[in-house]
């Protein structure tokens, strides 16, 4: 008997030890799985900011060729005129990480129509492109 109790003890102390070892590793498969999770929404969120921030931008450079496209409007006349169902389109400007492009046409009547299209550029690549179409008289 001296014998089965001293390997009884010994078995439990290793089978605790056994425990012990497949509840830290698990711990550590849970941990690694919600690390990795979290930085793929971390990245994902990343990501949609920057698309945001390049679309608002993209916006905003379509809003100056608006602006730029009164101005050429505004002058009197403007250079070079442009006739009754003709249309003008200037050349890309270049502002900030983007660009703009106006197009002015002049269908019949006293009102011109204004397309402004801005592009966001990211090493020379278009990542975001925003268009506004607008009347002006």
């Amino acid at each position: 008997m001296s014998t089965g109790d001293r390997a009884t003890p010994s078995r439990g102390r290793s089978a605790q030890q056994g425990q012990a070892l497949i509840l830290a590793i698990l711990v550590l498969v849970v941990g690694a799985i919600l690390s990795s999770t979290l930085g793929t929404v971390w990245q994902m969120d990343l990501q949609a900011d920057s698309t945001e921030r390049d679309g608002l931008l993209a916006f905003y450079l379509s809003q100056g060729g608006v602006e730029h496209a009164k101005a050429y409007l505004s002058a009197i006349p403007p250079n070079p005129p442009i006739p009754v169902n003709g249309i003008y389109t200037s050349l890309w400007t270049t502002l900030g990480a983007g660009r703009y492009r106006f197009t002015i046409t002049h269908p019949p009547g006293p009102a011109y129509t204004i397309t402004s299209t801005g592009r966001t550029l990211v090493a020379g690549n278009v990542v975001a492109e925003r268009r506004i179409q607008t009347r002006y008289q």
